[in-house]
């Protein structure tokens, strides 16, 4: 007999945040039991959101304790440390605490604050997973994250239906593996992009001034090592 879906909670709505929660519903809905529950520190932004997906299928909490209290996995992307330890703390203290649940960080915050606040979830007898994610907004649109689990295997094995080909197109699996390791790879990741931001701005400007033009430039470029940040540019200045 197989186990019943589980009853999700997103919290966390901005443009990440509504993308990644919004192909959950799209595209895994077999993977949790109506209604997937939407929560943002500016209601209206998650009631825009349950408007915009198919009927049914979602609810909006109004805040953090309402979300946990009915959900069995929490997904949660915020802006900082303190955004994410309210958070964290909020579900600990809601009516049925989070005894039994699944709390999935994929915000990008430090370290510590990852080893500190999974202490503080697993002591209350909750799992924690972080799982920050690789993709730039276009990115997110299209599920195609490049998702960073890490955590005990069998906590993971809980939220695999909701990664490749509904958030995203791949998964980096560090089960088992330093809860701080998903976090540090992300650190890595990020710099390598950094670096290869400042190369392509470099190869706009060089190819200028050397008479050949940026359009040029783009266009070899835009389905390479930076499809999500290129998309990015084409969406804000049309195609070039």
């Amino acid at each position: 007999m197989t186990s019943p879906a589980p009853r999700v909670a997103w919290i966390g709505l901005g443009q990440m945040g509504r993308n990644m929660a919004g192909n959950i519903v799209r595209n895994g809905p077999k993977t949790f039991t109506p209604p997937f529950i939407l929560h943002n520190r500016t209601t209206a932004r998650a009631e825009e959101l349950s408007a915009a997906l198919p009927a049914g299928l979602t609810t909006v909490a109004k805040s953090v304790e309402d979300a946990a209290t009915e959900a069995d996995i929490l997904f949660a992307i915020v802006s900082n440390d303190a955004a994410c330890t309210s958070t964290v703390n909020s579900i600990i203290a809601c009516p049925t605490g989070i005894k039994g649940k699944t709390f999935v960080c994929c915000s990008t915050i430090s370290p510590e604050t990852t080893t500190t606040l999974a202490a503080k979830v697993r002591e209350a007898g909750g799992a924690f997973i972080s799982m920050p994610v690789f993709g730039a907004v276009a990115m997110a649109e299209i599920a195609q994250l490049v998702c960073v689990p890490a955590g005990r295997k069998e906590d993971i094995d809980r939220i695999r239906p909701f990664l490749t080909g509904v958030i995203g197109r791949s998964v980096i699996d560090l089960s088992d593996r330093n809860l701080t390791d998903a976090l540090k790879l992300k650190i890595i990741g990020n710099s390598f992009i950094l670096n290869a931001a400042t190369i392509l701005a470099d190869a706009h400007v060089l190819a200028e001034k050397c008479g050949l033009g940026d359009g040029a430039v783009f266009k070899r470029f835009r389905h390479a090592a930076l499809p999500g940040c290129v998309a990015g540019i084409q969406r804000k200045d049309g195609e070039r």
